[in-house]
């Protein structure tokens, strides 16, 4: 019956970390409310969100807490080291004693276990949940289930914070776009009109310079519009 206490307890605390990170404003919130959470939830365990780079095949640590603040420049080669193994495999591992893993990449010298859970959605990879304990064999079976259980809702709140943050990119340009247009139709004069067109442009896009030309090939005729910031 404790057993069973104990379990319902961590479901509930699993259910408020999900709860918590699907309710940030943007990805990176989310990712920290998660690691946040589920370091509670361990009590006071190491905890990191690696997403993978499909073009690199590196996973980047996006979130963390309980390390170095310079963990943040890790970047880990699929297959290589435990989260890497964990990627490529597409399969939780867990480490009694990372201390007699070869594959293992030191985060914190303190570590002695280590479990990282691939991060999966709709059959794409998105990264790697890890975490680390001082504890040699701190994770058990049931760790492995309920954080395997924690990573699928955790993958499909970062695709969906994704795909928030696409449709807000859309709904920028098309903001910018409709700004530049109503400028354009408050414009009578052709000069003007592609003045502005190469400035708001330029503005827009953030580049250092854009260029509008006009050719009458018939009659050899030609003008350069420029714009710069």
């Amino acid at each position: 019956f404790a057993e069973t206490l104990e379990h319902l307890a961590q479901h509930r605390l699993l259910h408020h970390i999900t709860t918590t990170a699907a309710s940030g404003t943007t990805l990176d919130e989310a990712l920290q409310s998660a690691v946040n959470g589920l370091q509670v939830t361990l009590g006071g365990d190491r905890v990191s969100i690696l997403l993978a780079d499909r073009e690199k095949k590196l996973l980047e640590v996006k979130a963390a807490v309980g390390y170095a603040p310079d963990v943040y420049n890790l970047k880990v080669p699929v297959e290589t080291g435990i989260t890497g193994w964990a990627a490529a495999h597409r399969r939780t591992l867990r480490v009694n004693n990372v201390q007699e893993d070869t594959r293992y990449i030191e985060a914190s010298s303190n570590s002695r276990s280590e479990m990282a859970i691939p991060l999966i959605y709709r059959s794409e990879l998105l990264g790697v949940l890890n975490v680390e304990s001082e504890q040699p064999g701190a994770y058990t079976e049931s760790d492995e289930e309920l954080l395997g259980t924690l990573g699928g809702s955790l993958a499909a709140i970062i695709a969906n914070a994704r795909l928030l943050e696409q449709i807000r990119a859309q709904a920028e340009r098309e903001r910018v776009l409709f700004e530049i247009t109503d400028k354009i139709r408050r414009t009578t004069d052709v000069e003007t009109i592609l003045t502005t067109t190469v400035s708001e442009l330029t503005r827009a896009t953030g580049a250092n310079r854009a260029k509008i030309k006009i050719g009458l090939k018939a009659k050899e005729m030609g003008q350069v519009i420029e714009g710069k910031e």
